[in-house]
């Protein structure tokens, strides 16, 4: 396959950015790794009142169905939803000061790689429960 290499660095990156908090636990400090990127994992910051919870990021309907790797990387650049121009739920560190700061080649390959993980039903879910 001609993107393997982009989706294997995009694999890496996604891991270490976004995997924690897009994977729901199925205890404290215990990912639920059968729903890795699905999103359902609730996080309370401190000092706010209301819990967010975190978007599917897998390829179904429920998450980023018809996304490409550019729609994934100008979405993290940008921080707004495709579909929408919304700005993405918070706590997302998206925007060109935090995420999407990031090389654009590495975004890609973060869109790469989310796109052609397996697709899980799991939401959709709103930025607060």
């Amino acid at each position: 396959d001609p993107n393997y290499q982009s989706a294997e660095k995009g694999r890496y990156l996604a891991t270490v950015a976004c995997l924690y908090c897009h994977t729901p636990e199925l205890s404290p400090g215990v990912l639920d790794m059968s729903k890795a990127f699905a999103g359902g994992r609730i996080i309370r910051r401190a000092g706010e009142a209301v819990p967010y919870t975190v978007t599917n990021i897998t390829p179904d309907a429920t998450g980023i169905q018809g996304w490409n790797a550019g729609d994934i990387a100008q979405s993290i650049k940008s921080n707004t939803e495709k579909q929408t121009a919304r700005i993405l739920c918070a706590p997302m560190p998206g925007g060109p000061a935090k995420f999407g700061g990031m090389d654009v080649a590495d975004l890609k390959d973060i869109g790469t790689y989310l796109s052609t993980i397996p697709p899980i039903v799991n939401g959709p879910f709103k930025c607060q429960p």
